[in-house]
């Protein structure tokens, strides 16, 4: 499309064309990925986990479990990983349905006994959506 566009308006030949499409092209694809990687950095040196009752920081950032839209389903324990994992499923309502995300925490050996306190504990305060 952009080597068509440029051909149209600037009347130009199509090698010219394709080899400034794909110049762009690949500038967008760079600035998208280090866009997304540096979200990914953000929590490398900070590692800490705080579990609420509506909400976990997981190396800063929040993960809200109850709202008024956001519903927590369901907390398992997997326990044949390495480390261990404490995994929430979280729902929300959109559009064009329900939708969920997984929140995985790493549970180190000596919090395994906490995350099992939080798996038989656990109960939805709201009903499915």
């Amino acid at each position: 499309m952009g080597t068509l566009g440029i051909i149209w308006s600037k009347d130009t030949s199509i090698t010219i064309s394709l080899l400034i499409a794909i110049v762009v092209g690949l500038i967008l694809i760079l600035e998208r990925m280090g866009l997304a990687l540096s979200k990914l950095n953000l929590g490398r040196n900070k590692k800490e986990v705080l579990i609420s009752d509506y909400f976990v920081i997981l190396n800063g950032q929040q993960y809200v479990l109850f709202a008024e839209n956001r519903q927590t389903s369901k907390v398992k324990l997997i326990e044949n990983e390495v480390p261990s994992i404490l995994e929430y499923t979280i729902h929300w309502p959109t559009g064009g349905g329900t939708t969920c995300d997984v929140l995985l925490i790493p549970a180190p050996p000596d919090a395994i006994e906490k995350a099992r306190i939080i798996c038989t504990n656990f109960k939805p305060i709201m009903p499915a959506l």
